[in-house]
């Protein structure tokens, strides 16, 4: 009795660390906007613009702004996430304190 009992938990310690083997090395899906463009506006305060018109998942723009004063003290703003597919503008704005742009980009989720 006490043989069958540790047979039956071995084998079942065995199906769960199989199941939980599969579980973590399952694939993960990853989001992939497309079909993306924006519009950068250098002027003084600069902004910038992205949107996706296809894919899945969401995006949002960054901002890299600079006071001009060289001082290396630079700045990175964010607009909000925005679904992919949606056409929506996710737009980051320059503050009044750091005015220039200096480079954008998107970020993907």
């Amino acid at each position: 009795m006490k043989r069958s009992i540790k047979r039956l938990l071995a084998t079942g310690a065995s199906v769960l660390a199989l199941t939980a083997a599969a579980v973590t090395t399952a694939p993960t899906a990853s989001a992939a906007p497309s079909d993306c463009g924006g519009i950068d506006r250098y002027e003084i305060p600069g902004w910038t613009i992205v949107y996706c018109y296809g894919g899945t998942g969401y995006y949002r723009s960054l901002a890299r702004c600079s006071d001009g004063w060289g001082a290396g003290y630079d700045v990175i703003y964010v607009g909000p996430w925005r679904a992919a597919g949606t056409g929506d503008d996710s737009e980051a704005d320059c503050s009044s304190s750091y005015p220039y742009l200096i480079s954008t980009g998107m970020e993907t989720l």
